[in-house]
C-alpha cells in the first residue's frame, strides 16, 4: 500500500513539473501604453476635422518555449473628439478595435483580424476586418454619416 502510494505522489509530482515548467516558461508577455494624437480625418470642404484622441494599447504576445511569438492580443482604445480647429466646434468620438494575429516560424505575420466599434456623435462603426482577405463584415460609416459630422463641426 506504501508502495502505491508514493509512486502515485512521484507520478503526480512528475506531471506537475511536466505542464508547470513549459506552461511557466511561455508565459504571456504583456506590455501597455498610451499616446495623444491630432491627426487630419474628414476634408469637410471649407476645413479639415481633426481626429483628437487619447489611445491606450494592451498587447498581450504569447511564445513558444524557445521564445518565440506564436500569436498576439491587442487591445486599443480611443477616446477623444473629431475637432474643427478654425471655429472649435467638437463632436466626442470614442471606440475600440481588437487585434488577433498568428505568425509563422520565421516570426513574420500570418493572420490579423480586427475587431472594431467606434461610439461617436456622427459616426458608427462596428465589425471585423480580416487583413487576409481585406474583408469587412459588420456596419461601417456612411457618406451621410460624414457629411452629418461636417455639418455638426460647422461646415
Amino acid at each position: 500500500m506504501l508502495k502505491r502510494l508514493a509512486a502515485a505522489a512521484l507520478t503526480a509530482a512528475a506531471l506537475l513539473i511536466a505542464t508547470v515548467g513549459p506552461s511557466v516558461a511561455a508565459a504571456p508577455q504583456v506590455d501597455t501604453w498610451s499616446n495623444d494624437v491630432s491627426v487630419p480625418y474628414v476634408d469637410c470642404g471649407t476645413f479639415t476635422a481633426d481626429g483628437v484622441w487619447t489611445v491606450r494599447h494592451r498587447l498581450t504576445m504569447w511564445l513558444d518555449a524557445a521564445g518565440n511569438p506564436v500569436s498576439d492580443h491587442e487591445i486599443v482604445t480611443f477616446s477623444g473628439a473629431f475637432v474643427n480647429h478654425d471655429s472649435g466646434a467638437s463632436v466626442p468620438d470614442s471606440g475600440r478595435s481588437v487585434y488577433f494575429d498568428t505568425f509563422n516560424p520565421d516570426g513574420t505575420y500570418a493572420t490579423t483580424m480586427q475587431n472594431t466599434v467606434r461610439h461617436s456623435g456622427c459616426l458608427h462603426t462596428a465589425g471585423r476586418f480580416d487583413f487576409q482577405t481585406e474583408t469587412f463584415h459588420g456596419n461601417a460609416d456612411t457618406f451621410g454619416e460624414y457629411v452629418a459630422l461636417c455639418e455638426a463641426l460647422g461646415g
